[in-house]
């Protein structure tokens, strides 16, 4: 018999241990045992079910509210201009006052039709605004050092879409997920789309029930959240408080019901060692030591490799369908997703 012990954890920002300030993006809460190292677990999950999530943060931000500028001859300026949410008109206000405030003689303006910048040079040699350091290079349409002799009109529209992605990550809670950043394990929960308007709430609500990921840790005495944007940017808050909710699954193994005879483990990762699934080593020793006929046997499991091991051993196989992304390599005989559906094809 196989049970699913399910735990609710609600997470709230301001209890726990704020690791950037009042970014309010990066936060710890210590837990004392919340998973244990126990042997009847066979496999945990982490989901989020829902969380609210402020649009306390602004379309420019510390990222991105500055840029590093350099008259030729002179000394390199940094420009910064105030955290807000601004229109192109109040931005283009806010960059030509903190150009003309050191005396650097470069207005920008806007194409209204398709929203690219012109920057225009007014008595310097040259003037070159940097991509480097900075992220509002992105924010007015160019990606590489831009040098001004004369005027200079960028092929790139204004980006005032702010963060329009919100990843919620976490290093303790390291899962079987995946990243093309590079190429390995994720970090990351969920990703929420920005779908409200500026100082309303974000309301997520995990639609996709089967959405669990298997953890890779053993114990879990503390939960660390970081919420970042597209660019791994922590967001900033401003202070304002946040909420989550998680489950945690458990799988345990009730072995006292089950009356097992014997449990056969393989803790090797080499693919060629012949109990290693979805290799039959271990079906066939129990065959030979209890006189199983594996043919009229079921291996059941939620793996391909599983199910790759009741097959080669001739036995009857029962794939448990919790929507992993993994490709399911075996076609087995019968595919179920509760575990309770496995006694409907037993007694037939």
């Amino acid at each position: 018999m196989v049970y699913t012990d399910n735990r609710t954890i609600e997470l709230n920002s301001y209890s726990g241990v704020k690791k950037n300030g009042t970014l309010n993006s990066s936060v710890d809460f210590n837990f004392t045992g919340l998973l244990k190292d126990e042997s009847n677990i066979m496999r945990s999950y982490i989901s989020i079910v829902n969380a609210q999530l402020p649009v306390s943060f602004y379309v420019i931000n510390a990222s991105n509210n500055f840029i590093n500028v350099q008259t030729t001859g002179f000394t390199l300026q940094t420009i910064t201009i105030p955290k807000g949410n601004y229109n192109s008109l109040s931005l283009l206000t806010a960059l030509n006052n903190a150009l003309s405030a050191v005396s650097i003689a470069c207005t920008i303006s806007i194409n209204k039709s398709n929203g690219c910048l012109t920057f225009l040079n007014t008595s310097s040699p040259s003037i070159t605004f940097y991509a480097t350091n900075t992220k509002m290079n992105y924010v007015l349409g160019f990606t590489d050092n831009l040098i001004i002799t004369s005027s200079l009109t960028l092929t790139r529209p204004l980006n005032l879409l702010g963060v329009k992605r919100i990843a919620i990550n976490s290093f303790h809670l390291a899962t079987s997920g995946y990243t093309s950043y590079d190429l390995g394990f994720s970090n990351t929960l969920a990703t929420i789309p920005v779908d409200q308007a500026p100082f309303n709430m974000i309301s997520y609500v995990n639609a996709n029930t089967s959405n669990n990921l298997i953890l890779r840790l053993k114990y879990i005495d503390a939960i660390d959240i970081q919420i970042v944007d597209e660019l791994g940017n922590y967001i900033d808050f401003n202070g304002i408080d946040w909420s989550i909710t998680l489950i945690l699954s458990i799988d345990r193994r009730d072995s006292e019901k089950l009356n097992l005879d014997m449990t056969y483990v393989c803790y090797s990762d080499n693919d060629k060692c012949i109990d290693r699934k979805p290799n039959p080593g271990m079906l066939l020793k129990a065959k030979k030591k209890y006189k199983i006929n594996l043919k009229k046997s079921f291996m059941i499991g939620d793996r391909w490799r599983d199910i790759g091991a009741g097959n080669r051993a001739g036995c009857r196989t029962i794939f448990i369908d919790r929507n992993y992304s993994e490709k399911l390599i075996y076609k087995p005989n019968y595919s179920i997703r509760q575990l309770k559906d496995i006694f409907l094809i037993i007694k037939k």
